[in-house]
């Protein structure tokens, strides 16, 4: 999986009251973010519903199993938003690399 902190965890004894501070803003993290996930070709949704708008991800998300699905309309039927999961694997071709075959999870 490939995450990206929520700003509020970058702050999680201020805002949180439990762990500690990191000694630097999620703003400062951002670009960090974004070159990491180019150089890995991370494969994840265009729409992620948590934290602050980000760009699209290098490669689409991967397709969802059967019991993802299951959960995924679940979740919908619940209103509780959902996401495919943002993973450090290839969901397309990519030059002399084969996509990987997963079900992403929710």
């Amino acid at each position: 999986m490939s995450l990206r902190f929520r700003p509020e965890w970058f702050k999680a004894r201020s805002c949180l009251g439990y762990g500690v501070d990191w000694p630097v803003e999620w703003r400062e993290m951002w670009n960090y973010y974004a070159e990491v996930e180019q150089a890995l070709k991370i494969a994840g949704p265009v729409r992620y519903p948590w934290g602050p708008k980000r760009p699209r991800y290098p490669y689409r998300a991967h397709e969802l199993n059967a019991a993802a699905l299951v959960l995924a309309r679940g979740a919908e039927a619940l209103g509780i938003p959902w996401s495919e999961t943002p993973l450090a694997t290839l969901s397309g071709r990519a030059v002399r690399r084969i996509p990987a075959f997963i079900a992403a999870f929710v």
